[in-house]
């Protein structure tokens, strides 16, 4: 699962993970709270990965996380969580090393290797 409110960025992303393998079916929002809404649903499947960004309007990467730590734990008690932003600040990085499931922080733009480097994270 992506969630980025960058189009182009989500399009990139997707490019790149089809191209290494690492997933057959990626899921995308363009807004965090579509992503909660789907993740509501009763016949939601599990999320191996998410692909966050930090920095998007209404509702923001660490905002999602928290709502999803407080009102659904189990969503993603067993994803990868990947936060994937432009934000130069440590503070941002040490908020996201705060989530237990955050198992890595990446700057944009993200390429190949760093993609291939995420079926490490995922399948261990």
């Amino acid at each position: 699962m992506m969630i980025d409110d960058c189009r182009f960025e989500r399009k990139m992303v997707k490019r790149l993970i089809h191209k290494t393998g690492l997933v057959d079916t990626m899921l995308e929002f363009g807004m965090a709270e579509d992503a909660i809404h789907f993740l509501r649903t009763p016949d939601c499947p599990k999320i191996d990965a998410l692909i966050i960004d930090i920095n998007m309007p209404r509702m923001n990467g660490f905002e999602f996380l928290e709502e999803i730590a407080e009102n659904w734990p189990d969503h993603l008690k067993d994803s990868v969580v990947v936060i994937l932003t432009s934000s130069e600040s440590e503070t941002d990085v040490e908020r996201a090393e705060s989530f237990p499931a955050v198992r890595s922080f990446l700057r944009k733009p993200i390429d190949e290797a760093e993609i291939a480097r995420l079926d490490t994270l995922v399948n261990s």
